[in-house]
């Protein structure tokens, strides 16, 4: 599957933060899998690279394909683990690290609907 421009725009800028907002199917996993990619294969360091997703699946979906497309190139992401998760998972990964300051305890439970 080839990349559409806007696609290919996305994983060649590199420097600073970027949103991808698209609508399901249109390929966000996969482009932001080649945007880790190519961020790598251009010396940034795996360890400071950060992929945030809304589902447990999309992040799961990440990894894999990372696994897949990485071969072991100089796009090595073995050279330092990137933090590949959901929002939910960071914020609460964050707050449980940083609880005291925010007046929580560091093992506070998250409810849902469920």
């Amino acid at each position: 599957m080839t990349l559409t421009a806007e696609q290919q725009a996305v994983v060649r800028q590199l420097e600073g933060p970027l949103i991808v907002l698209a609508p399901v199917g249109s390929g966000k996993t996969r482009v932001l899998a080649e945007r880790l990619l190519a961020a790598v294969s251009a010396g940034h360091e795996p360890r400071r690279c950060l992929c945030l997703t809304f589902t447990n699946r999309a992040a799961r979906e990440l990894r894999e394909r990372i696994a897949s497309l990485d071969s072991g190139s100089p796009g090595d992401v073995s050279r330092g683990a990137p933090l590949l998760t959901t929002f939910h998972s960071f914020c609460a990964g964050f707050l449980r690290q940083e609880a005291e300051h925010a007046g929580l305890r560091s093992d506070f439970s998250i409810y849902d609907e469920d």
